[in-house]
């Protein structure tokens, strides 16, 4: 007889029963099957909506690393008024696996966010695994990054107030990216870090017969291609492999100097159990640290946006973001 006390939330049970998610297959054929479940899953939980009129998309080009030129999509609220203040901004990483999403399937959500936080959003669109892999991926995020903080002023920013945002494998490109500022001197450091379910540590793996794994919207299995089409087969996984840090974040040792982080994530997320681990990490570094867990939710919550507990994540994200 199971012992486990395990059960979504009764609010956000309402919601999942009236929406039109598609079932992960048992197995994924290859990377690209997943991509193709991973884009259809986010317009299953609603990011096919469409975007707010007051809200501007203003595409900025950048380099990265191997001179590729790459997309910022600035999305600032047109109805605000134009003055030469500089404000704080969020630089936004899109979730997918590492291997699927876009800012354009993002759009809508970055949309309202601009909305309900007040503040303008910087979505970089860093290239995917498998086509990048190893810390390619993050270095695509922090050359945007540093893109922004140096032209911060061109868009009326204080960069000296940026926040690095993130979810799914966004958060754990954006806890990467910060990873790389610290290591290189980014200069003035990233104000803080808002960390969504981050998808940080390739060695994640849940017991077998866990009572976790009937609630899981992100699988085991999609988890494991998506840590392989970045890491490959022979490190992904593997605790004794070497892993780049800054593609893994969760294998990162020391933790000093990153910037006040927040991170809040469902119990019934597989991300849970790592997330805890780099809270823990974090703590120990003495960097400041909010974690929010929140019981009865899984992966990629938000859909239910009237259920109480996302709510308050919602809320609380928000009074984190206004202390830059």
């Amino acid at each position: 007889m199971s012992l486990s006390t395990l059960h979504y939330d009764p609010e956000f049970a309402t919601v999942l029963a009236g929406v039109n998610i598609p079932p992960p297959p048992a197995t994924f054929k290859d990377v690209f099957e997943l991509r193709e479940w991973g884009d259809s899953l986010l317009e299953g939980l609603g990011f096919g909506m469409p975007i707010p009129e007051n809200i501007l998309q203003t595409i900025i080009p950048f380099e990265s690393h191997d001179g590729t030129l790459l997309n910022i999509t600035h999305f600032s609220n047109s109805n605000k008024p134009k003055n030469a203040t500089q404000k704080p901004a969020v630089f936004y990483v899109h979730g997918g696996g590492m291997v699927a999403g876009s800012v354009e399937l993002y759009a809508p959500n970055i949309a309202n966010a601009v909305d309900f936080y007040g503040l303008d959003f910087f979505a970089v669109d860093y290239r995917l695994a498998p086509e990048q892999t190893g810390p390619k991926l993050t270095e695509d995020v922090y050359y945007g990054l540093k893109y922004l903080s140096d032209h911060a002023k061109e868009y009326h920013v204080d960069n000296k107030r940026i926040a690095i945002m993130g979810d799914s494998a966004g958060g754990g490109l954006a806890a990467g990216a910060a990873l790389l500022a610290r290591d290189r001197a980014l200069s003035p450091p990233i104000a803080k870090q808002i960390l969504i379910y981050p998808m940080l540590d390739d060695r994640t793996r849940l017991p077998e017969n866990s009572s976790y794994t009937q609630f899981l919207l992100w699988t085991e299995s999609a988890n494991q291609l998506g840590w392989s089409s970045v890491l490959g087969e022979k490190v992904a996984g593997n605790p004794k492999a070497n892993a780049s840090i800054y593609a893994a974040p969760g294998r990162a040792k020391d933790l000093r100097g990153l910037p006040p982080t927040y991170i809040d994530v469902g119990q019934l997320d597989l991300f849970m159990f790592e997330d805890l681990a780099y809270t823990n990490k974090l703590a120990e570094a003495e960097v400041e640290v909010e974690l929010h867990i929140l019981p009865g939710l899984p992966h990629a919550f938000e859909f239910a946006s009237n259920a109480t507990l996302v709510k308050q994540a919602l809320q609380s994200r928000k009074r984190a973001l206004m202390q830059v």
